[in-house]
């Protein structure tokens, strides 16, 4: 009798051992996941923003556009590194962050005529860039912004949600951030 409830006992105690071990691992995978959306935003985001940072210089002042195109999920913008007066579309003087609905959803960057995904998994919509003027008030690009629009364009808020799938286990980021264009108000 006293074997059995031993085993018994024993037999408990592997179970709820097992039961332990699975929980870990079940966390262990949501962590993972969480971190690997997180970390994947954070660097997403923060190479628009750079991006959008760098936006408009024009050391030689001849007006040249900071935003070639803007839309609600895609961007493309200019800049004169090399202070020649032009922007070589082939280089990294131009630059561009888009999404595409590739491969589950996905954030591209093209770098001249380069490009690469930041990011992925990101769902339809989850991508959303928002515009504004000098004053703060944010410029409708629901079908893009046109050419008078772009060239007010002072301010780019990105907003990006990241899904990152493990197995069955998934974890989901969204991030916030903005920064401002580089552009002298008296060359426009």
């Amino acid at each position: 009798m006293e074997l059995l409830v031993a085993s018994a006992l024993g037999l408990v105690v592997i179970l709820a051992g097992i039961q332990l071990l699975r929980t870990h691992a079940a966390l262990a995978l949501q962590v993972q996941a969480d971190l690997g959306a997180s970390s994947g935003a954070v660097w997403a985001l923060r190479t628009a923003l750079r991006d959008v940072k760098r936006a408009g210089a024009d050391p030689l002042q001849r007006g040249l556009p900071a935003v070639a195109t803007a839309h609600p999920s895609a961007f493309a913008l200019t800049r004169d590194a090399d202070s020649d007066g032009a922007i070589d579309v082939r280089s990294e003087e131009s630059v561009g962050f888009a999404w595409s609905g590739r491969q589950g959803g996905r954030v591209a960057r093209r770098v001249g005529a380069q490009s690469m995904a930041v990011v992925a998994e990101v769902p339809e919509g989850g991508l959303r860039l928002r515009y504004f003027d000098g004053r703060g008030r944010e410029l409708s690009a629901t079908g893009g912004l046109g050419d008078a629009d772009r060239a007010r364009v002072r301010r780019v808020e990105v907003d990006l949600e990241v899904v990152e799938r493990i197995g069955h286990v998934s974890g989901r980021v969204l991030l916030s951030g903005g920064a401002s264009v580089r552009v002298r108000e008296g060359v426009r």
